[in-house]
């Protein structure tokens, strides 16, 4: 117990003031003496400075948050494109790389993405296309467990290059009317195709990605 009314309320004082969540780094004057900080020690001696470096696990999840810092970011996952156009589409690898600001527990960022993904060709096998790049921008809310390590669902809009999608395409029915040709689109998703010499063309396309 701290005897002396004086120092008493002094503590008191610092308790109070630092009982909320604060910005780091901060400046505070303590009395000649050993003290704990969050479960660190730090020694105060007369007329010199002791500054305190807080590991990771001194933060916890709520002083982590409080830091409020800008991050850059790169992470490295599965991704799986889910759409009807994009059922040849195989699982790929998608490298991505972000700035993020968090606002509170919520997160908003701009990022750019890389995948590494392959396709499939009827009649070819697999392949692939190098040029997969997106850009784009995300929403999410951390939840920090026990300091660094965080969930953080998000949801996103981003817009860039897909490969392997195909195309609807045209092709040429002889006319027993006409000495020239009609044509009839053919959608894709046609497992078999009832014409002769159908074609199909699979390209890199362009557009948005709505993702989570």
């Amino acid at each position: 117990p701290i005897l002396d009314p004086e120092i008493a309320a002094f503590y008191n004082g610092i308790q109070e003031k630092w009982a909320h969540k604060t910005a780091l780094p901060l400046t505070i004057g303590f009395p000649v003496g050993n003290y704990l900080i969050n479960g660190m020690q730090v020694e105060v001696k007369a007329g010199k400075e002791a500054s305190l470096r807080l590991s990771m696990d001194a933060l916890g999840a709520s002083g982590l948050s409080a830091l409020q810092v800008s991050r850059i970011e790169f992470s490295l996952g599965p991704g799986l494109l889910a759409s009807t156009r994009a059922s040849n589409l195989r699982p790929g690898l998608d490298a991505q790389f972000s700035i993020s600001q968090p606002i509170g527990p919520w997160i908003v960022g701009a990022q750019v993405d890389y995948s590494f993904r392959s396709f499939s060709v009827e009649g070819e096998g697999l392949s692939s296309d190098p040029f997969t790049y997106t850009a784009g921008l995300r929403f999410g809310r951390e939840f920090l467990i026990g300091g660094p390590l965080a969930i953080r669902p998000s949801i996103g809009y981003r817009y860039g290059f897909v490969p392997g999608i195909p195309a609807p395409i045209c092709v040429a029915i002889p006319s027993k009317r006409t000495a020239q040709p009609m044509s009839r689109c053919m959608p894709w998703g046609a497992l078999t195709c009832p014409l002769q010499n159908c074609l199909w063309i699979i390209a890199t396309q362009e557009g948005p990605q709505p993702w989570a």
